[in-house]
């Protein structure tokens, strides 16, 4: 029986510049003001208007390459981006072509900066991330690994690595970068996350519990960890374990629908057939249209049928 699954990979965004704040409004502005306007637009979350603060910085210094990478770093979070455990990442949820062309502008713009200054690793790991934002992975994990040989301690270079080598399948590979990143950044629970599946994907549950238990200890009150956790007692069919798990997962989070189709699969595994309709009803509840609660309850009910 095949349980429901959710997860969301994202790709860590590195911004490692400082510069004051001058904020001025007059025709004699400098490059350095439309810089720092810029920056500060960025520490914001004002990406569109700190892309035409960096154009105005480029049109008055063409050759500053931290101007391009900073607008390169804007247009990339224009397209898609939020913040997790403090950390400000990249989703790759919901990519169209017309942000495509944005993260195309973004590319030239880094590419730009790395011929400005090539010892720079900043600009590679962000160009990889737009590269990995458009599934062109080989030519990401060329940019997360040119970062790393210039500055192996920086951590966010080895987990994006680690992501596009989940997403390839080459798990070894993400579980090496994964256990550096860990020791640089051993509080970020995206890492422990992905650490959990990918040992899931390999079905070592006992491996991946270990990792979800971690995060659960860390941050008590988050529903995706236990729901995670619960498919790994599900898959080894240690249900009891599975059912408290989920059961936590839908106290801290009722809305999510996949709470009660596992719980439905796993009771009808236990035969408790009642039980098992009930929560598939509550799924369609839910969701009227959810296909996979309907087909559920189907083979349920001919089930129930075939009993009597």
């Amino acid at each position: 029986m095949i349980y429901l699954r959710s997860f969301l990979l994202i790709f860590i965004l590195c911004l490692k510049i400082s510069f004051p704040v001058i904020a001025q409004n007059n025709p004699s502005v400098t490059a350095q003001e439309y810089f720092d306007r810029g920056y500060e637009f960025v520490n914001r979350g004002e990406f569109e208007n700190a892309i035409l603060a960096f154009t105005e910085v480029i049109r008055l210094n063409p050759s500053w390459g931290t101007a391009y990478a900073m607008r390169g770093f804007s247009l990339t979070n224009s397209v898609s981006s939020q913040y997790f455990d403090d950390k400000l990442v990249a989703t790759d949820e919901n990519i169209t072509e017309e942000h495509i062309l944005i993260l195309n502008r973004a590319i030239l713009d880094f590419s730009k900066a790395i011929r400005l200054d090539p010892r720079d690793p900043v600009p590679y790991l962000n160009r990889g991330i737009a590269y990995s934002l458009k599934n062109e992975y080989n030519l990401a994990i060329d940019d997360y690994t040119q970062a790393i040989y210039l500055e192996p301690d920086l951590s966010p270079a080895l987990f994006n690595r680690s992501v596009i080598y989940y997403r390839l399948g080459n798990f070894n590979e993400a579980l090496d970068d994964l256990q550096k990143y860990i020791q640089a950044e051993p509080e970020d629970t995206n890492a422990y996350s992905l650490l959990g599946h990918i040992y899931i994907t390999i079905e070592n549950y006992s491996q991946a519990i270990i990792y979800f238990t971690k995060i659960i200890e860390m941050y008590p009150n988050e529903y995706c960890s236990y729901f995670d956790r619960g498919l790994c007692y599900a898959y080894m069919e240690e249900f009891e374990h599975a059912i408290t798990d989920f059961t936590k997962s839908n106290e801290l989070n009722p809305g999510f629908i996949d709470n009660y189709i596992n719980l439905g699969i796993i009771y009808k595994n236990l035969e408790e057939y009642d039980r098992s309709l009930e929560l598939y009803n509550l799924a369609l509840i839910l969701d009227p249209s959810n296909e996979l609660a309907k087909n559920n309850l189907d083979i349920l009910l001919q089930t129930i049928n075939e009993q009597r």
